[in-house]
């Protein structure tokens, strides 16, 4: 009989807990992901923030922004995003828009316009107009996808501070 009662509070307990995962509940924040420094070769380092962010139609994304540095001087900042493999795939040559502000609109120049690493991966130059963007704007990156629609994905303000920390390394 005990046991019984015990298998249906853990039948119970793991049902509540499969419901709250489904509707997010759970879901882990990544605006308090680290910012990694990584040493790639002599003289070369990585500074990288990496995020799983959601679009519009809460499809998950892998959001990468890194600087390279060489012998101290910046070499990149660009800022990767990752689709799911199958689901989605990139439109290349296309630049990456980017909305802030008040009707504000930058691209971000296509880094895979002759040979992407894979259909569902994009990565672009981030354009310097939004190194000291305000971090009380609303940022918005509309990704072009091959299907009719562009994935819209709102940068949430804690992800901002966080590129703009990768931004100030020195």
């Amino acid at each position: 009989m005990i046991k019984q009662f015990l298998f249906k509070i853990m039948l119970i307990i793991g049902l509540v807990f499969l419901i709250l995962v489904y509707q997010g509940s759970f879901a882990i924040n990544s605006a308090n992901a680290l910012i990694r420094e990584i040493e790639e070769a002599p003289n070369q380092i990585l500074y990288q923030a990496k995020h799983t962010l959601r679009d519009r139609e809460r499809k998950p994304w892998q959001v990468v922004f890194y600087k390279r540095l060489t012998s101290g001087e910046v070499d990149t900042i660009n800022l990767r995003l990752v689709g799911f493999p199958g689901t989605v795939e990139f439109t290349h040559p296309q630049p990456l828009k980017i909305s802030y502000g008040q009707d504000k609109i930058s691209l971000a120049r296509d880094n895979f316009a002759e040979k992407a690493p894979a259909t569902n991966v994009g990565e672009y130059q981030f354009p310097e107009v939004l190194f000291s963007i305000k971090t009380n704007a609303k940022v918005f990156l509309y990704l072009p996808l091959k299907t009719n629609q562009q994935a819209i994905i709102k940068i949430p303000v804690p992800v901002l501070l966080e590129w703009q920390e990768v931004i100030s390394h020195k």
